[in-house]
């Protein structure tokens, strides 16, 4: 993949125009597509209204947004007027195209496959993990700070979870003078959070020992905080779930209840929408050097 010079950056957020001025910068030729509501940036935005034009004339290798999709029908755009298609992208694309994407549907993925066009998912790569994790907690804390009844400092916080994105909430909110208690179900984590300094109890002992937290921060995609889990919590408890679907709160539940639950989706690119750019750009240029090997 050594000869890729020519990027189409399709739909998604501000983290893809940030992305395409960073790989303009690094040499290559890199435009937007599907960003006609968005004011400024015409240098990088691609004139042609045919994709499949513009693909032949600019799309050696196409990157979809992260996620690639919120409604499971057309590509993710926030600033497009265009819905597009997974068949629109088919019909656009050939098989010398090569296709980066965000937390691609396994359906979307098996009907790339099937038509030989090769699909690398960004979002698997481990390196994407950590460098996401720090603008995923500085958003954590910014809605912390913007939500919660009582300061950070002094506050009782749970982090459900103890990976790469808990540990840098963790740490943030400790930096702020929080009191960080981790739940998790490995020994290994409870072990892990313990030589840091936090205190630690199991998933399953939260019914009851949850009453004493003003913020929830969740990173599990699986559903831990049922409604027995939050008729134990302090009322003014905060909850932000920064996990995938299905969540790891009972989100409905938790409203019915009265509390205050934000669920963000994608901190890092509200967040830090050129550092969320840049560290996917990297990471794609990573996967293009592995490829060209």
């Amino acid at each position: 993949m050594n000869n890729i010079k020519n990027l189409l950056l399709i739909g998604g957020d501000m983290r893809q125009v940030y992305m395409a001025k960073y790989l303009n910068d690094k040499g290559f030729s890199a435009r937007i597509y599907n960003f006609d509501l968005l004011d400024g940036w015409d240098e990088l935005k691609a004139k042609d209204e045919d994709l499949h034009r513009i693909v032949c004339e600019n799309g050696q290798a196409v990157i979809l947004p992260l996620p690639v999709s919120r409604d499971g029908k057309t590509v993710n755009s926030q600033y497009g007027s265009m819905p597009i298609t997974p068949e629109l992208l088919f019909s656009s694309l050939n098989q010398d195209s090569a296709v980066f994407a965000g937390m691609m549907m396994n359906t979307w993925k098996s009907d790339f496959f099937r038509r030989g066009i090769k699909v690398y998912d960004y979002f698997e790569r481990e390196e994407l993990a950590i460098k996401n994790a720090v603008p995923t907690a500085q958003g954590i804390i910014k809605i912390a700070i913007d939500n919660m009844v009582v300061t950070l400092h002094g506050s009782r916080c749970l982090v459900i979870g103890y990976g790469k994105t808990a540990k840098a909430a963790a740490r943030a909110l400790s930096g702020l003078g929080a009191v960080v208690t981790i739940a998790a179900r490995k020994r290994s984590d409870i072990a892990s959070a313990e030589m840091e300094g936090y205190g630690t109890v199991y998933i399953s002992e939260l019914e009851t020992r949850a009453n004493i937290f003003d913020l929830l921060v969740n990173t599990v995609p699986a559903q831990i905080i049922n409604e027995a889990v939050l008729n134990s919590l302090n009322k003014d408890c905060l909850i932000i779930d920064i996990a995938s679907a299905p969540y790891g709160v009972d989100i409905k539940a938790a409203e019915g209840s009265g509390f205050k639950v934000i669920v963000p989706g994608s901190l890092p690119g509200k967040t830090a929408p050129k550092t969320a750019g840049i560290i996917i750009a990297d990471v794609i240029l990573s996967i293009l050097k592995e490829g060209s090997r």
